[in-house]
């Protein structure tokens, strides 16, 4: 949840089950409202797990495409609108 604790950013797998890799979740990573789920919205395709920074900054892992790991940030900026909210 974020710190003002509006928004939420959750990883799924959509349904795919569980291969056993501890390392590569292939999770997506979606943003929505806290308060009742809407506004949902993809952020980060093969993103991992997601960790809040602040308001608007998630830092996620996954690997990439010359094999490394890695952690990268996604900033979520503040003039981002979803149906009609002002993120």
């Amino acid at each position: 949840m974020s710190f003002a604790g509006e928004w939420v950013i959750v990883a799924t797998n959509h349904g795919r089950g569980w291969n056993g890799n501890r390392h590569d979740l292939g999770t997506d990573l979606y943003l929505s409202s806290a308060v009742d789920g809407s506004n949902r919205h993809l952020v980060v395709k093969n993103g991992g797990w997601p960790s809040w920074a602040d308001e608007t900054t998630v830092f996620f892992h996954r690997q990439a495409e010359d094999g490394w790991w890695s952690i990268y940030k996604v900033t979520i900026a503040d003039h981002l609108t979803f149906q009609g909210m002002v993120l």
